[in-house]
């Protein structure tokens, strides 16, 4: 009896931490955030990747495959750089290219003409069951890794998402005003102190004759 007084005295006193309390529980979630966030990025990489491989099949624009690449070899920098058990500078790196209105309107335009050049190219065939004609994927689903990244940042570090996004327009790289322009003086100079000895004033008067 005294036993089983003192287990429940013990379980009274010992104290549970909530799940949002325990450090623990929230490592492993950030962690799972970080996988999905990197699959999702590694999902669009093999997407521009099979994409690129096509176009230059397809004899795509060179410009054009230029630009395709510089978008591809960015987003894998980011990936290589990537730490899953932290992956907070990865988001932020995501939210500032992709969510660049010059970002967003280099891939608006390249989804466009690659899905217009594919269409113009593509091999006459009866598609149906397995057997389709290839689509640009990859930029449609940057905007669903965009709103996942930034979606991680709100939940796990606020602050770091102020300080990547303005809360007003969302979609503008933060940057340094300038300050108020340096007011011109339009104050005259002090005139020159006049000599004070004779010597002085002689030579003066020489140099002016």
């Amino acid at each position: 009896m005294q036993l089983l007084i003192k287990s429940a005295i013990e379980e009274h006193l010992t104290p549970v931490l909530a799940p949002e309390d325990d450090p623990f529980t929230f490592q492993r979630k950030r962690e799972e955030l970080g996988y999905e966030l990197q699959m999702k990025l590694r999902m669009i990489l093999a997407e521009l990747e099979h994409e690129l491989g096509l176009l230059k099949t397809r004899e795509f624009d060179p410009e054009m495959l230029k630009l395709y690449n510089e978008v591809r070899h960015r987003l894998e920098t980011i990936a290589r750089t990537m730490n899953v058990a932290n992956p907070i500078k990865t988001a932020r790196e995501i939210v500032l290219y992709l969510d660049n209105r010059h970002t967003k309107a280099v891939l608006e335009n390249l989804d466009f003409l690659a899905e217009h050049h594919l269409e113009k190219t593509k091999v006459p065939f009866q598609s149906g069951g397995l057997l389709v004609h290839p689509k640009v994927r990859s930029f449609k689903l940057i905007p669903q890794l965009l709103q996942f990244a930034k979606e991680f940042l709100t939940e796990q570090s606020p602050q770091s998402m102020q300080e990547t996004v303005r809360p007003s327009k969302g979609n503008i790289i933060p940057v340094t005003l300038p300050g108020p322009p340096a007011v011109p003086s339009f104050a005259t100079p002090p005139a020159p102190t006049a000599p004070e000895s004779p010597e002085a004033k002689k030579k003066m008067e020489k140099e002016v004759g």
